[in-house]
């Protein structure tokens, strides 16, 4: 199990303590670099939601209320941060096949966030913010 240090708890918060924000552009489709600046954080946020709107018939749809998803990815994320020498490392890397989900990040304060939608589908975006 690994030890998360008293600062860590802070920089991530608990689920039940984050809300949702939409992002101003919804619906999007495509390859889409995403963030939200406070100074000189890329994204202030600390994670993200996302929630398929739209989608081709042949891309096969979740069945029920509990669903195991399209039968394909539908949306890929990359979370990208900034190192002190200035180069971009990609955090970390999501391929879904979900309608409905969220991704908490890993390190706080990401640069940017990059998605990618399937070509034909669209879906909306939220930041995960405690408010």
């Amino acid at each position: 199990m690994p030890e998360v240090s008293i600062i860590q708890q802070f920089l991530h918060p608990p689920l039940g303590t984050l809300a949702r924000e939409a992002l101003s552009g919804n619906p999007y489709t495509g390859y889409n670099l995403l963030t939200r600046p406070a100074g000189p954080i890329g994204v202030n946020a600390f994670g993200i939601a996302w929630a398929l709107d739209s989608a081709p018939a042949g891309y096969g749809s979740p069945v029920g209320f509990v669903s195991s998803g399209y039968d394909r990815v539908v949306l890929k994320l990359r979370v990208f941060h900034v190192l002190f020498d200035s180069s971009d490392v990609r955090s970390q890397v999501v391929d879904t096949n979900q309608p409905v989900g969220y991704l908490l990040f890993n390190e706080s304060f990401p640069f940017s966030v990059a998605t990618e939608w399937s070509p034909g589908v669209t879906g909306s975006f939220y930041w995960l913010l405690v408010l």
